[in-house]
């Protein structure tokens, strides 16, 4: 999936369960983590400290977690 402003990385894992860090495609900064919850038996988005998100970007987020739900 493809977004405007914000992009997702996998990262190499040997769990079952997939990890992606998420960057800002303007500067690359690193925006959060998507990853397994065990407690929520789903994914989830862990922000990094200090990041702030519009309604477009939070949308984006969902849509991808949703993508990629099992």
């Amino acid at each position: 999936m493809k977004y405007k402003y914000i992009e997702f990385c996998p990262l190499d894992n040997d769990t079952n369960n997939k990890t992606w860090d998420c960057y800002n495609r303007k500067y690359g900064t690193l925006l959060g983590t998507v990853e397994w919850c065990g407690r929520w038996k789903r994914y989830s988005f862990l922000p990094e400290a200090g990041m702030v998100f519009s309604q477009d970007c939070l949308e984006n987020i969902i849509d991808f977690i949703k993508g990629i739900a099992p």
